[in-house]
């Protein structure tokens, strides 16, 4: 147990160890179940990668014709989680969407194909530029509480990005003061409890946090956010929130959370941050192979 460490989400103290590697340990809130890592065995790993401006996704494929072909698809797919989202509540054709973690732009693809007024926050320099080469509005940094006014959307659209968030519970405030008094959230997010079959095989110290269902729905309690619709299946989750004016209780045990994480997988920081390394370097390298 930690008496120091304070849970990024309820600021509760007190945690239970689930796995210890060396310095890093991943802790479970006893009050609103979040798993989260300190500290982060990736942060050196973070700061070497940031400074050769690193490509994620397909902003960093010189493929053009697989790229392109790839990159159809995944609007594709985007086209289809919209579907589903937009057929248990009903989105005004006007609205302003928040794409947060946009990535190289697939989700903004498709909502300039339907006339929705969207603009992307992305991290990722040559993501967020790929995009804007598509004629995306995106803005390249972090959310921050001055990134946007008050009451300035009506959807945040969330995918695959709260896992990489080292101060979620500061990014679900802002979400509250960004959105509209009857703002919503949307999320596609994956869960650990699936993670040792699909689409992770292990938790993985390269990650801040890892979610379950009551995690989530603490997360969104805590913060001003009433859940509307959930659907898990096979690890990924998607959900509906509708902005609330004050919290929610928060429920579940974190001891039935601490049962189902004493069986799942977990990755050794030390080998996962050289594995990761050696595959960026060998990226670097492998131009400069092909030219001799």
């Amino acid at each position: 147990m930690s008496k120091t460490l304070t849970c990024p989400v309820c600021n509760n103290t007190e945690h239970a160890v689930i796995k210890k590697y060396g310095t890093s340990c991943w802790y479970l809130c006893k009050t609103c179940s979040f798993l989260h890592c300190h500290p982060l065995s990736k942060e050196l790993f973070t700061k070497i990668a940031s400074k050769y401006n690193t490509k994620w996704g397909f902003a960093g494929s010189n493929n053009n014709l697989e790229y392109e072909k790839t990159y159809k698809a995944k609007v594709q797919n985007q086209k289809k989680a919209w579907k589903l989202f937009t057929s248990k509540i009903n989105i005004m054709p006007s609205s302003k969407v928040l794409d947060f973690g946009s990535a190289d732009g697939t989700m903004l693809e498709f909502f300039s194909q339907i006339n929705i007024n969207a603009v992307g926050l992305e991290p990722s320099g040559p993501n967020a530029s790929f995009s804007k080469s598509k004629g995306h509005t995106v803005i390249n940094g972090y959310l921050e509480e001055d990134t946007f006014p008050s009451n300035a959307f009506d959807v945040i659209y969330i995918q695959d990005s709260l896992q990489l968030l080292p101060s979620i519970g500061k990014t679900f405030q802002i979400f509250h003061n960004i959105l509209h008094e009857k703002g919503i959230i949307m999320c596609r997010e994956k869960q650990y409890h699936f993670s040792g079959l699909r689409p992770w095989k292990a938790i993985s110290h390269c990650y801040p946090c890892y979610l379950s269902k009551t995690s989530i729905s603490n997360i969104l309690s805590i913060y001003g956010f009433k859940v509307e619709y959930y659907r898990n299946r096979l690890g990924d989750f998607m959900l509906i929130a509708k902005k609330v004016h004050s919290p929610l209780p928060i429920t579940g045990s974190y001891l039935k959370e601490k049962v189902i994480l004493s069986v799942l997988p977990f990755s050794d920081p030390i080998l996962s941050c050289f594995r990761q390394l050696a595959i960026f370097f060998a990226k670097r390298i492998k131009p400069f192979l092909k030219n001799n």
